[in-house]
């Protein structure tokens, strides 16, 4: 999955027409669905009791923090492709994305 997130930020994005508000809300919407599968996926791997995931404080902890440095990391990644920008609204939506799962 983060190799899928990783790809999906180096396309460049074309602007034929003004942006909207519509347009931004979905982008960020799709942000905070990507982290969200990102921390389930995540989720996923820790150890199990009974065919579960235990997430814990320290466990749930630890994914979310994943997924935030992931996201910056992602961030600074699209800094560095044209059409694309670095912002902290789209961190923000990514860890809320990510805590809501």
């Amino acid at each position: 999955w983060c190799t899928l997130i990783f790809l999906l930020s180096t396309l460049t994005r074309t602007r034929t027409g003004p942006s909207s508000v519509w347009s931004g809300l979905l982008g960020n919407l799709f942000h905070a669905f990507e982290y969200g599968l990102l921390a389930l996926a995540c989720a996923l791997c820790l150890p199990r009791r009974a065919g579960w995931p235990v997430l814990d404080l320290r466990r749930g902890l630890a994914v979310l923090a994943f997924c935030a440095l992931y996201g910056a990391s992602d961030e600074l990644h699209q800094a560095f492709v044209p059409g694309r920008s670095a912002t902290p609204l789209d961190l923000l939506t990514d860890v809320v994305g990510a805590a809501g799962t």
